[in-house]
């Protein structure tokens, strides 16, 4: 897979923030002839992962363990570090939440790895680039990755339109 999209719970269904998260992804495979992924996690992750059947993806991930039923920074990190490693994606998509805020620094942090956080959107016309919000939304700027390896990246609300 070169894409996987992690999905957020919002009372056993996908909270609109990944949908966010779902959009870029197809919009870079569509672009860049990739292939992505989702993976639901925690309580209610096969409720989420039959909810994602009903987007344009590849495969759908489940990641269910007693000490992921309420949420807590270093299981989710634990378990989607555990995930990328297994998988290898190119990129990681999240919708840009608090929880996302709390627990994805560390899996950058563990794998070295850049978080592109609060992302507006993504272009594709000369290489991949990302724009981000700057100077207190006063500037917008692009963001391009000049290494290899697994990028993390999570889009702000409204940043796609689905």
């Amino acid at each position: 897979m070169d894409i996987l999209v992690v999905l957020e719970n919002n009372n056993g269904a996908i909270h609109r923030m990944s949908l966010e998260a779902i959009v870029a992804a197809q919009k870079l495979a569509d672009e860049q002839n990739l292939s992505n992924a989702i993976l639901a996690i925690g309580a209610d992750s096969n409720a989420l992962a039959n909810a994602a059947a009903n987007y344009n993806t590849g495969e759908i991930l489940t990641a269910e363990h007693d000490l992921l039923s309420i949420y807590n920074s270093d299981g989710y990190a634990a378990a989607v570090k555990q995930v990328i490693d297994q998988e290898k994606p190119s990129y990681v998509f999240f919708g840009h939440t608090y929880m996302v805020r709390d627990y994805v620094p560390k899996i950058s942090a563990q794998l070295q790895r850049p978080f592109l956080c609060d992302v507006i959107s993504l272009k594709t016309n000369d290489g991949l680039t990302f724009a981000k919000q700057a100077f207190n939304a006063k500037l917008a700027t692009d963001l391009g990755v000049a290494s290899e390896g697994t990028i993390l990246v999570s889009f702000q609300s409204a940043a796609l339109n689905f």
